[in-house]
C-alpha cells in the first residue's frame, strides 16, 4: 500500500504493508510448529526463514526496509527481531516523572 493515496504529505516513495488485526492469534498457529522437533529440521530456522525469504524477495526494491516489532517478546517479534540486519531499541528518558529514577 502506497500512504501517499490516503495522505499526500507522505513521501510517494514510502510503501506500508500494515500487520494483520488477528495477529496474536496467528502468534499461536506459529509458535507451535517453531517448538515442534522434526528430525532432520530446525523448524526454527524454517519459521524465521519466512520472514527472510520476504525480505529477500523484495530487498532490491527498497534502500531501507523498518520492522515495526511489538514490544513484548512475542514469537512474531522474534522472528523481526531473527530477520533484521539491524536493530533500533527506543530509550526511555529518565526525566519523566512516571519513571523511576535510577
Amino acid at each position: 500500500m502506497s500512504p501517499v493515496t490516503f495522505n499526500r504529505r507522505i513521501p510517494a516513495n514510502i510503501d506500508l504493508v500494515c500487520g494483520d488485526p488477528l495477529l496474536e492469534l496467528q502468534a499461536n498457529a506459529i509458535n507451535t510448529p517453531s517448538n515442534t522437533q522434526v528430525p532432520g529440521t530446525n523448524t526454527w530456522v524454517a519459521i524465521i526463514d519466512w520472514v527472510r525469504d520476504l525480505l529477500a524477495a523484495i530487498e532490491h526494491v527498497y534502500d531501507v526496509i523498518f520492522l515495526d516489532c511489538n514490544p513484548s517478546f512475542s514469537i512474531y517479534t522474534q522472528i523481526g527481531l531473527a530477520a533484521a540486519d539491524r536493530i533500533v531499541l527506543p530509550g526511555a528518558d529518565p526525566c519523566r516523572s512516571e519513571l523511576p529514577h535510577f
